[in-house]
């Protein structure tokens, strides 16, 4: 046996991973089709880890043996995973990357178990400090195994139990089938086009719509906030930066006001030193001076919100609305704007559509740049139309397909035949191929009255509004009656200071 690691880790929002050459990968990938939500293994060459404290240090211990270790009936939860490196190093990674420990395992099968005692304690305690106990010890051991499916050999704590169910909830993964179909055809064997099958997978990752190379790279929560709202990425990327810039300081204003923290004396200064561009005062100069502080004053409330979902109803809203601010200087200002409104509409808990409410009214440049609905590509029907004899079931429509005009204009394009996107001028064609009129719906001359006439106006008064936005200096035109407890800005100069991100 080598023992890789015996110490503590650090870990935020309950995570910790392992990877090797892995990335890109969307939590829901690494879960889904397993029946344990403790240890993802869907992501080839990587490990999702899921912890019960939300932030703080946890007791964690890496094995490599040569064969199976017995069971130890002292620990409250144990669940087993397949797992194969996909380079020559393999990693135990933090959050963002801020500490690792090489494993140095070889590039073969095996078989993995994670391990853990009190957990539901650990999610009590939400958020370890530095002379808190611990209540949480984990032990995640490898050894060489074929491989075979993720298993729950014990469950004990009910965080783990949630966890159970959110992995066996998610949609199935693509099948083997789907990922290697071999269709004989004309005396010969023919492989499904693999980077197809990965925009399937990734699109439907991304809420039925590919993302642009920008938004892949931003990092960050970019995969939280699509999960809650896909359409505000694709509007905060076509904004200016320096719009980006200003969404996250507003951002971290409304997630400090929420919290009931905006008014206290020293985190006063640090939103204003925000504002200005100038370096975070102390304690902002260090996370963990920050979260002391967060703790130890004693003008600082402590409430209670839930999770954006609801499912977990106990967490300290003001631990979730602190990362606001130190997002909100990342020198990327896409991702400033990502990472503090994620965290802002973490510490709004299930109300979070008001804050983006709120923040479509702040700023109305993002609804000039909504973009229209789109339906999930089947690519696998498209490739197997060439292979007669194959029967291809129909699917299912997405949720909310056909609710909207843009669905209803395009349900009934002929076989082979799709309606394009609209151009803004009505005509709705693709590569020159004009739509037809369905029976009952206007034709292009009647359009010129009625409904249509009325669509044409509003989208040229959206369109004369974002110009007008666009020039102005939103934050400080917007009237402060519009969002209540809106926060002013001092400056909105575009200087920044790069800070360790929580």
């Amino acid at each position: 046996m080598r023992t890789v690691l015996n110490g503590e880790v650090h870990v935020r929002y309950g995570q910790i991973y392992v990877e090797s050459a892995v990335w890109g990968y969307a939590m829901d990938e690494y879960f889904a089709g397993q029946s344990n939500g403790l240890c993802g293994a869907g992501a080839p060459g990587g490990l999702f880890l899921n912890t019960g404290l939300h932030t703080g240090y946890v007791s964690f211990r890496v094995e490599v043996l040569d064969a199976e270790p017995p069971t130890d009936d002292s620990w409250e939860d144990v669940v087993e995973a397949p797992f194969r490196p996909k380079a020559t190093e393999t990693l135990l990674v933090e959050w963002a990357g801020e500490d690792y420990w090489e494993l140095d395992l070889e590039e073969i099968d095996y078989r993995v178990r994670y391990s853990a005692v009190g957990m539901d304690a650990a999610r009590d305690q939400d958020t370890r400090r530095a002379n808190d106990p611990g209540h949480d010890r984990y032990l995640l051991q490898f050894w060489p195994a074929a491989l075979s499916p993720d298993h729950v050999i014990k469950q004990t704590s009910q965080i783990a139990a949630y966890w159970h169910d959110f992995a066996r909830e998610l949609p199935a993964p693509p099948s083997d089938e789907e990922r290697v179909l071999l269709v004989d055809w004309d005396g010969r064997r023919h492989q499904i086009d693999e980077e197809r099958l990965r925009q399937r997978v990734e699109t439907s990752a991304w809420k039925g719509r590919l993302p642009s190379e920008r938004l892949r790279r931003v990092g960050g929560n970019v995969m939280g906030m699509v999960t809650i709202d896909r359409d505000l990425l694709d509007e905060l990327e076509a904004v200016p930066p320096s719009m980006q810039r200003s969404i996250a300081r507003w951002a971290a204003y409304r997630a400090y006001a929420a919290a009931g923290l905006a008014e206290i004396g020293w985190v006063s200064r640090g939103l204003d030193a925000l504002d200005q561009g100038r370096e975070l005062p102390p304690p902002f100069d260090h996370i963990d001076r920050t979260w002391d502080a967060l703790f130890e004053e004693e003008q600082v409330p402590h409430s209670i919100v839930s999770s954006l979902e609801g499912s977990v109803p106990y967490m300290l809203q003001q631990a979730m609305a602190l990362p606001a601010i130190f997002a909100a200087t990342d020198p990327d200002p896409l991702r400033a704007a990502v990472d503090s409104l994620y965290a802002a509409a973490a510490t709004f808990g299930p109300d979070y559509r008001t804050l983006f409410v709120q923040l479509r009214l702040a700023f109305p440049l993002l609804t000039a740049h909504t973009p229209p609905p789109v339906r999930e590509p089947d690519l696998l029907r498209g490739l197997l139309a060439q292979f007669p004899g194959i029967d291809v079931a129909e699917d299912e429509p997405r949720s909310g397909a056909g609710e909207g005009p843009e669905d209803d204009a395009g349900a009934g394009a002929p076989d082979g035949q799709k309606d394009g996107p609209d151009d803004g001028t009505g005509s709705g064609t693709r590569e020159g191929v004009q739509s037809q009129p369905r029976p009952g719906r206007e034709t292009p001359a009647e359009a010129a009255t009625g409904t249509a006439d009325a669509e044409r106006a509003e989208r040229a008064e959206r369109a004369d509004r974002a110009d007008r936005a666009e020039r102005a200096d939103v934050r400080g035109a917007l009237p402060s009656a519009v969002i209540p407890g809106a926060r002013r800005p001092t400056s909105t100069s575009g200087g920044t200071t790069a800070v360790d991100r929580p």
